[in-house]
């Protein structure tokens, strides 16, 4: 790792397959006391692409704690609870993404799925009145 190594170049190394290098790279800047919401966010992905669900929401909550609004946190946390099949505590945090970040369109298209979330507003109701 060089000195100007960044979260996004950990997260850049973790879309190439190299965990290793992400770990290494998050664990500097851990160290060092650099971007820690981003170093542990980067760590969760990590375990969630290793399949170790409970590794990674210990790591998306140690980027929340650093960061209370951190969305994609927030959302990932969501996702880790519908693979567990807590679908009621997924919406809560998807929820908590789309307050944070109402653009994360990740989270509204999860909501939508889940029936928690319209494309668009529903109709009016019809008007009853009679000419």
């Amino acid at each position: 790792m060089t000195s100007t190594q960044t979260a996004a170049d950990g997260l850049n190394l973790v879309s190439q397959g190299n965990l290793d290098g992400a770990r290494a790279v998050f664990m500097k800047l851990i160290e060092g006391g650099i971007d820690l919401a981003q170093a542990f966010y980067g760590l969760g992905v990590i375990a969630l692409k290793q399949q170790n669900l409970e590794l990674a929401a210990q790591q998306f909550n140690n980027c929340l704690k650093q960061d209370p609004v951190h969305s994609n946190a927030m959302f990932q946390l969501g996702f880790i609870e519908k693979r567990k099949g807590n679908m009621m505590m997924a919406v809560r945090y998807w929820q908590q993404c789309l307050q944070a970040n109402p653009q994360h369109g990740a989270a509204k298209n999860e909501l939508a799925s889940a029936g928690h979330l319209t494309a668009s507003p529903p109709p009016p109701p019809p008007d009853h009145q009679h000419i």
